[in-house]
């Protein structure tokens, strides 16, 4: 008589408990915030390769990094941290590796279309605007 009992007590507390979690999951999925298209963004004088974690950047006598996802808000726009290394023409020599300057990365993304602003952290210096879009090969002239 228990086990007729305590059978049917336990399949409605199982199922309530995966009816439960599956609201739950419903919830998270919806609240999860896009990140920008991975892929190569290329323009004039500029290629930015995007991950998951961040992005590679390379200039014509530059390159950089972005050292965290792009998350870009409700408007498109973004504002990450990352690195620039100033590029000079010829070889460089071993143990002079510019480890490069703290950079701000600003821009605004509509569709496959991106605005980039670099700026250096330590002056404030703007190191230019670039216009890109996804999947479209970068126009780099690398410095002579």
């Amino acid at each position: 008589m228990c086990v007729a009992v305590a059978l049917p007590l336990l399949f409605i507390l199982f199922s309530q408990e995966g009816n439960c979690q599956r609201g739950r999951k419903k919830k998270m999925t919806s609240r999860k915030i896009a990140s920008l298209q991975n892929g190569t963004w290329g323009g004039k004088h500029v290629s930015l390769d995007v991950t998951d974690g961040g992005a590679s950047v390379e200039y014509d006598c530059g390159r950089g990094t972005i050292d965290e996802r792009i998350v870009p808000d409700s408007d498109g726009r973004f504002e990450v941290k990352g690195t620039h290394v100033m590029e000079r023409p010829g070889p460089v020599r071993i143990g002079r590796e510019d480890r490069g300057q703290p950079a701000r990365y600003t821009g605004s993304v509509n569709g496959t279309s991106m605005t980039l602003t670099v700026t250096l952290a330590d002056t404030g210096k703007s190191f230019g605007t670039f216009t890109l879009r996804h999947g479209v090969a970068p126009q780099i002239v690398k410095c002579l």
